[in-house]
């Protein structure tokens, strides 16, 4: 399915979500922890931004031009997509966004920040090498190879140790 298409069908969501007057990026989705309740978010809701609990990650990862994450493994997931990261980071704390040290990921600490950042992940070309070039270092790092074979490996190691 088309991105435009998704959108289009999207029950939630459909418009702009703008970060200045007059600029617009598209939309903006939250997917939420199950556990949280959808009612704390209730006041984000409007055409630009939706607030899902229940959804798949990896259609809005799929359809995601970029992704902010808090102290999530999302943000590993969306480096597999080959989506740039803005990690949150209110806490300054170095050892909860492992990624936060490379560019793997752009790194903010305070809330005001979020759409500079977004803006910046999506507009500056060199910065978007510069953080593709960092994921794939830290995918390699992080989750191996990416080849399909995860289950040949895993075979192999069995019959070593059996």
């Amino acid at each position: 399915m088309e991105r435009s298409q998704f959108f289009k069908n999207y029950p939630l969501s459909a418009g702009t979500l703008r970060l200045r007057p007059g600029e617009t990026i598209g939309w903006l989705a939250i997917k939420i922890d199950p556990y949280e309740p959808l009612s704390d978010y209730a006041y984000l809701k409007s055409g630009s931004c939706a607030v899902v609990k229940n959804f798949d990650l990896k259609t809005l990862l799929y359809y995601a031009d970029a992704v902010v994450t808090f102290n999530s493994t999302v943000g590993l997931e969306a480096m597999i997509f080959d989506k740039p990261v803005i990690a949150y980071n209110p806490t300054k704390r170095h050892d909860l966004v492992q990624f936060e040290s490379t560019d793997a990921a752009f790194s903010v600490s305070d809330a005001k920040q979020l759409p500079s950042a977004l803006r910046r992940v999506l507009s500056d070309a060199d910065m978007r090498q510069r953080m593709r070039r960092a994921r794939k270092q830290f995918i390699g790092d992080q989750a191996y190879q990416m080849d399909g074979q995860a289950r040949q490996r895993v075979l192999e190691m069995i019959k070593k140790v059996c």
